[in-house]
């Protein structure tokens, strides 16, 4: 992908590294500010679930200590197995949330969350926990032979490739791209779409094996070398920043679950700056001023499911959140 794909490759223009990033090194890891590295980093980013458990976090009075050192054994599964890819693709630093923002400081947070578009757009690969729902789960899973193919080839050079079983609809492209990454836990959350969009390239962990997702196509231990009948979330949702493309985006945005439902701009604002950046626009609550007009023609498409966690339960609280002609202030997805 680095050295045959341009639209993968290209150079980023006054590249900018995150704020913070782990220093992976020699069985250690701490919290290193970019400021302080001589170069810009080639660096990993972690997109995951937080779910119900509470992960180890950075917090204002764990500032310092995190500096000298992290604990990893204080670290949920998911972090650790995350250390392990980053060191394995041959990167010596990787962004986690929790760990790089100060999370109770607001300021911090605030600040850092407005620089998503930068942060997964200039990251040499975004490592995806793609089937966990939470940290404990971790990104490799024991797989079931139910879903796997048995067709097998050896080479002359002890390698051992594994090809997919047309005959077997369980194998076909399409039923195992909906089954590992259509619903997919982490596909679900609102949060992941900006992080999965921006990215050049994904490696998403699921269930039942790996697949990786640039802005070329995708592929995964079955179809190495991609399959037409992949629904590339990249083509649905093409990467030229033209107008026409942000009804697409909050389409598919709003199908999304947020915790917290007055994080709904905030979670596309990485997205939204990358726009901005390209075009001379107003951005007004979620719709484009040269496209206003058209922009306000949107419906609500109802889910089967009514209620869609607390989001829905926030909005009727009375929480504003969007004023009412904007796709923002529905709870349900849109169309």
């Amino acid at each position: 992908c680095q050295n045959e794909h341009s639209e993968c490759s290209a150079a980023v223009p006054n590249f900018k590294a995150p704020t913070r990033l782990l220093e992976l090194s020699d069985g250690h890891v701490r919290l290193r500010d970019a400021d302080e590295l001589e170069t810009a980093p080639a660096y990993a980013t972690l997109s995951h679930c937080w779910g119900a458990l509470n992960v180890f976090k950075l917090k204002q009075d764990t500032l310092r200590s995190f500096k000298d050192t992290i604990p990893i054994d204080n670290l949920c599964k998911t972090f650790q197995d995350a250390i392990i890819v980053t060191q394995a693709v041959g990167l010596k630093y990787l962004w986690i949330d929790s760990l790089c923002i100060i999370q109770d400081s607001p300021s911090d947070w605030f600040g850092e969350s407005s620089q998503m578009s930068e942060v997964y757009g200039n990251s040499t690969v975004n490592i995806a926990a793609t089937h966990a729902s939470d940290g404990s789960h971790g990104l490799f899973t024991s797989r079931s032979v139910s879903t796997i193919s048995r067709r097998y080839a050896a080479t002359n050079t002890g390698k051992t490739y594994e090809f997919a079983d047309h005959d077997f609809h369980y194998a076909t492209p399409v039923e195992t791209y909906k089954r590992c990454l259509t619903k997919a836990p982490l596909t679900g959350r609102a949060w992941a779409f900006q992080e999965r969009y921006l990215a050049r390239r994904t490696l998403h962990f699921t269930s039942e094996q790996i697949f990786f997702e640039c802005r070329h196509h995708v592929a995964c231990e079955t179809w190495q070398c991609g399959n037409a009948g992949f629904r590339h979330f990249n083509i649905n949702l093409p990467r030229e920043f033209d107008l026409t493309a942000w009804p697409r985006i909050v389409e598919h945005y709003s199908r999304g679950q947020l915790t917290f439902a007055k994080d709904k701009f905030v979670a596309l604002s990485g997205v939204a700056r990358r726009f901005a950046a390209r075009r001379s626009d107003e951005y007004i609550a979620g719709l484009w001023g040269t496209a206003l007009e058209r922009s306000l023609c949107w419906m609500v498409v109802r889910p089967e499911n009514k209620a869609i966690g607390e989001q829905v339960e926030e909005k009727k609280r009375g929480a504003y959140i969007a004023p009412a002609w904007s796709w923002a202030s529905a709870s349900h997805p849109i169309s």
